[in-house]
């Protein structure tokens, strides 16, 4: 692949990836506004359901491999290598896909800052309903990420060439792989 053809990829790629940024930066915004906002006094939002509290967690969600923040770096970092990779090579063709892995890299972004900067990953969320564990905007992403990744292997591959198939754009000979 030549200059030329890395710079097609990447300006195709681009909104994708603009859209993660644009996603990291909302998260790092937000956990800002939480730190300066919310570590004396809780905000509650609707009583007894929504709070936002501002809490520091050493761990991963429901703060597992809590303290264990270099295994936790590598992971996300492992992990965001492996989705980018597939989102600039064009391997998962599907807008369901792509929007899955825009907002996996945004929240592994978002949360990767986080573990390196601070050792801790600012959470402001709480959902006292159901009192769910306090989460942040890059844990949303990440969720999302992940659950259209599930929709798309539960309900759309079958019926869907766009996956990770090459077209015709793709191919030397003009015609579709397959």
């Amino acid at each position: 692949m030549d200059k030329l053809d890395v710079a097609i990829t990447l300006a195709k790629r681009s909104p994708w990836l603009l859209s993660a940024a644009a996603l990291t930066v909302l998260d790092q915004w937000t956990k800002h506004l939480a730190a300066a906002d919310l570590k004396e006094t809780p905000r509650v939002l609707i009583p007894d359901v929504l709070e936002l509290t501002y809490t520091e967690n050493t761990g991963a969600a429901w703060s597992m491999l809590s303290g264990k923040q270099t295994l936790l770096i590598v992971i996300t970092a492992v992990m965001l290598g492996a989705v980018l990779w597939a989102l600039i090579n064009g391997k998962w063709r599907h807008p369901v896909l792509q929007v899955g892995e825009t907002l996996l890299i945004a929240g592994g972004f978002g949360n990767l800052i986080d573990r390196v900067w601070n050792d801790y990953v600012v959470d402001f969320i709480y959902v006292k309903a159901i009192d769910f564990p306090v989460f942040n905007v890059a844990d949303c992403c990440v969720c999302c990420g992940a659950a259209l990744l599930l929709v798309y292997v539960l309900f759309l591959e079958k019926g869907d060439a766009r996956g990770d198939e090459k077209t015709a754009d793709d191919t030397d000979g003009g015609g579709t792989a397959g």
